[in-house]
């Protein structure tokens, strides 16, 4: 591990995604999972990690099946924050509209026009289900 280079570019916040991926059955994920403890111990950075169905892929746990450490040590390091879907309700309603409007700012769209996704907002939230991902 180079922890110098890290010190040397004042890193403060290492973002890790995709996290599920990581199936603690295997040794190379425990070696990865083993890698990014010693990091976060190592060094004055926050990290952040995100997944889909983090609670459920052994990352949290620390194994799966009849190996599986319920409150492991990665789990202790961490504090849990579920994101849930946009619901359809009037309260979720403006904040997606927000979030489409945000896209439809960023992305590059071949021939894209104003209103081009936000015109489809309900549409999209239905296609969804109102999860970003």
């Amino acid at each position: 591990m180079d922890l110098p280079a890290a010190r040397r570019s004042a890193t403060t916040v290492f973002l890790i995604d995709d996290i599920h991926y990581l199936d603690m059955r295997h040794i190379g994920a425990v070696e990865v999972n083993n890698a990014m403890k010693y990091l976060a111990n190592e060094t004055s950075a926050t990290f952040v990690y995100a997944g889909i169905g983090c609670s459920e892929s052994g990352f949290l746990t620390e194994g799966k099946g009849k190996n599986k450490v319920q409150f492991g040590q990665t789990r202790g390091r961490l504090t849990y924050l579920p994101v849930e879907p946009f619901k359809a309700d009037a309260d979720d309603a403006a904040d997606w509209l927000r979030l489409v409007k945000a896209f439809e700012n960023e992305l590059v769209l071949l021939k894209g026009h104003e209103g081009m996704c936000t015109n489809l907002a309900g549409y999209l939230h239905q296609r969804t289900g109102g999860f970003v991902g």
